[in-house]
């Protein structure tokens, strides 16, 4: 079965949250209400995209693009991928990868001068699925600061 990428809709809030509780240590976010609030107010914005990896009905993968408007390199935009997650149990199988470059087109598609990934992840695997992809980590630092 081939993977269909799509921009996510209600009917996959529930595999977005599943997928979303294997990137931390914790449980399955259950307001779907909630959810879908949030997912409506993300397809309003035009800048901001989070897009969905499925196979039949199943959601195996997902991650979210936004594209930012800039004053630097000549008022150029960038674009920020976050959220990458693939069901483990699919891992290995280019889902994530299929994304990032279909997340790539949209920033291409918007101007972008650069696409950056940003992740809280450690692990050698997912860096090395990164660098796979074309991501590169020399010459960026990325800092945050936990406000919640």
């Amino acid at each position: 079965m081939e993977l269909n990428i799509h921009l996510a809709g209600p009917k996959d809030i529930p595999g977005i949250l599943r997928l979303y509780a294997y990137m931390s240590d914790e449980p399955v976010f259950q307001d779907e209400e909630k959810a879908q609030t949030v997912l409506d107010e993300i397809l309003a914005q035009k800048n901001q995209h989070l897009l969905v990896g499925s196979l039949g009905s199943q959601v195996v993968s997902s991650l979210t693009v936004t594209v930012l408007q800039s004053l630097a390199h000549g008022c150029l935009p960038y674009a920020v991928i976050k959220h990458v997650v693939t069901d483990p149990a699919f891992g290995g199988r280019g889902y994530a990868t299929a994304l990032m470059q279909a997340a790539a087109q949209i920033a291409k598609g918007a101007g972008c001068y650069k696409c950056m990934l940003v992740t809280s992840r450690s692990a050698k695997h997912v860096h090395s699925l990164y660098q796979k992809a074309g991501y590169r980590s020399e010459g960026y630092t990325a800092y945050t600061m936990k406000l919640l």
